[in-house]
């Protein structure tokens, strides 16, 4: 029989091997009854007592601890006198393997915890169960497996992993009780998941063994609040908190950048996609959404999108109905691109696209629902109101010299902040004088281009004038970025670009997207690569809000003028 030589092989293994084994059946006989082949534990048990033999006795006495029907039990407790076969004393006396130590790991970029559980019992020792609980979507338990090392020896291993990727993990015991207290309610969170995760290669089969562990510890701890703090980001939404690694939130923000790109250029099965200007954002806030959720692939289980369409993308979007129909047609491409990016299997694909058509309907009850409706407002304001964060103590200094650095570098220096009007910019003529002969004529046809779309989006002169004066600019301090090959176009749509997101004047409230300007050059994707170099040329910063700092007033409108003037007397009395 398959399931005895498995049975066999696990307990020649050792480390716990068969308990864990058979925490696996008895997971799996809690499968929905109508799933295909599924066996019910009573016929489980009943099929193990049939067969007296060794493997079956060892899958006996683990039963006996880890099934918490008594009845079940007490039939497992007759037969087990009548079997008189040696056991290994791990699994002789596994009813007392027990929790000794218990510790947490916290890496100051994550979204979860690690908890590190040592175990000690008859015939086991130098063994660990390690439980990563996620604060993403609820708190919940999302990955277990067991590790042969003491709790001291499983330390050591995981700060070295997470130093090979650059970072320094910090350790702290946990009291027993308030590892029962975070356990049960991580386990009844992730049973309560709906849609439920995709399984994994241990998790969930190691639950009732867990279980098993977790009714043997003691009880009156604390639990992790409703709204579980973590060491990085809650959710899309969630909370950035002061220990956060600022590294890590750029890092965020460049590898969702690039896949919402690599999306938006893919010629590849997404025909229509990056043609609609609501593509472009739509792309990005998926991006976010499947980088905060993912691990180590771009896998769009059920959870993730359920996540996604009924909590965090309907508070990114606005009420527009044509916003919400669009998200419908571009998530499946994306999920297929994600997918097809990773390789993950056809059927993981399959049920993904089925689970985002079944939640159709519900996603777009979104749009109106009162809850959606209040947090999409709480967002926008929080927008406009970036520099009005609370922060306590040492948090406001660090916040404060931020905000000073970054006006500064808005503006170019601290004594033109000082002095900083608001008066309009003039309808400006392209100044080309002092510029290399042979890239006028270039330089005056992507301006052109520039104007056209600053005219068709806005219209702002000033807005007009300060692109104009960013391109010759530009064009004077490196000529060879209007001698190399690139369609006039996009290097239009990057100029404009980089001085209307100077001005807070594009993805902003109120102001047009990313996808409008590309659409107005008939064009898909982020015109970025394009605007590094002339960025770099006009010697411009990167300010902490993801927004190029060009250090020049004569770019800036007097609207953006008034707003970093008005933040810089706000600064003033904080």
């Amino acid at each position: 029989m398959d399931l005895v030589r498995k049975l066999r092989a696990a307990m020649r293994q050792g480390d716990l091997a068969a308990a864990a084994f058979v925490s696996e059946l008895v997971e799996a006989t809690a499968a929905p009854p109508e799933r295909d082949g599924v066996v019910s534990l009573a016929m489980l048990i009943e099929s193990l007592i049939g067969i007296r033999i060794a493997e079956t006795t060892a899958a006996l006495h683990i039963l006996a601890a880890l099934v918490p029907d008594e009845l079940q039990v007490a039939r497992i407790r007759r037969e087990l006198p009548n079997r008189h076969h040696p056991m290994p004393l791990d699994v002789a006396e596994f009813a007392n393997l027990r929790v000794v130590r218990a510790a947490e790991m916290r890496l100051p970029h994550d979204v979860g915890d690690d908890l590190m559980l040592e175990l000690q019992g008859p015939g086991v020792r130098d063994i660990c169960v390690l439980v990563y609980i996620d604060h993403r979507r609820g708190t919940f338990l999302k990955d277990a497996f067991m590790m042969p090392d003491t709790l001291d020896g499983a330390i050591a291993n995981m700060t070295q992993v997470a130093a090979r990727d650059g970072y320094q993990p910090d350790f702290a015991p946990v009291a027993l009780a308030d590892a029962r207290a975070r356990l049960e309610g991580a386990i009844t969170a992730y049973e309560n998941l709906d849609p439920p995760m995709e399984p994994g290669d241990t998790w969930p089969g190691l639950k009732p063994l867990l279980r098993f562990l977790v009714r043997h510890l003691p009880e009156g701890g604390t639990a992790y609040p409703a709204d579980a703090p973590t060491g990085g980001y809650g959710g899309a939404f969630g909370e950035i908190h002061p220990e956060e690694d600022d590294r890590y939130e750029d890092d965020i923000k460049v590898e969702s950048d690039d896949l919402a790109h690599f999306f938006l250029n893919d010629d590849e099965g997404q025909a229509d996609i990056g043609k609609n200007p609501l593509d472009h954002e739509l792309a990005h806030m998926l991006a976010v959404c499947i980088v905060m959720a993912s691990d180590e692939e771009y896998r769009w289980d059920t959870v993730t999108i359920a996540t996604t369409m009924l909590r965090d993308l309907p508070r990114m979007l606005t009420a527009d109905p044509q916003q919400y129909a669009r998200a419908l047609e571009v998530l499946p491409a994306f999920v297929r691109f994600c997918h097809e990016w990773d390789e993950v299997e056809d059927a993981a694909t399959e049920e993904a696209l089925a689970t985002i058509e079944r939640l159709r309907e519900d996603f777009l009850a979104t749009r109106e629902d009162p809850d959606v409706v209040r947090d999409r407002q709480a967002l926008i304001d929080a927008a406009a109101s970036e520099f009005e964060v609370e922060l306590d103590g040492d948090d406001w200094s660090d916040h404060i010299l931020q905000m000073d650095e970054m006006l500064v570098a808005i503006v170019g220096s601290r004594e033109i902040l000082e002095a900083l009007d608001d008066a309009p910019l003039p309808d400006e003529a392209l100044d080309v004088s002092g510029l290399p002969a042979d890239i006028v004529e270039r330089v005056c046809r992507i301006s052109a281009l520039a104007d056209g779309a600053i005219d068709a989006l806005y219209p702002d002169v000033e807005l007009r004038t300060a692109c104009r004066r960013f391109t010759a600019k530009v064009a004077a301090a490196d000529p060879v970025i209007f001698r190399r090959k690139g369609a006039d176009d996009t290097a239009a749509a990057a100029l404009v670009w980089i001085v209307a997101k100077a001005n807070e004047a594009i993805g902003y409230y109120g102001f047009p997207a990313v996808g409008d300007l590309m659409a107005h050059f008939g064009r898909s994707g982020s015109p970025s690569g394009r605007a590094h170099p002339m960025l770099k040329a006009a010697g411009a910063a990167q300010s902490i809000y993801h927004m190029p700092a060009l250090g020049d007033t004569r770019l800036l409108t007097s609207r953006m003028r008034r707003l970093v003037a008005d933040r810089w007397d706000r600064l003033g009395w904080l």
